[in-house]
């Protein structure tokens, strides 16, 4: 995984989240939208975006993952 924030590859132990990107920007869910934004950024794939702790912000609403493995 990569972040779409600063496009460090994430490695294993690494924490992250990963929303869509009417997720991360508080908009109408627009699943045509998101695919072609996060087309843009690298990430997971799909319409979902993956942040690293490091670019996000501090007290968000989101839930932080781990990585376990590299694929």
């Amino acid at each position: 995984m990569i972040c779409a924030g600063c496009n460090r590859k994430l490695e294993v132990g690494d924490l992250y989240i990963e929303d869509s990107v009417s997720g991360f920007l508080k908009t109408e869910e627009n699943p045509i939208v998101d695919d072609i934004v996060a087309s843009i950024f690298p990430g997971s794939g799909g319409n979902k975006i993956v942040m690293c702790e490091d670019c996000t912000q501090p007290g968000g609403d989101y839930m932080f993952e781990t990585v376990y493995d590299e694929s």
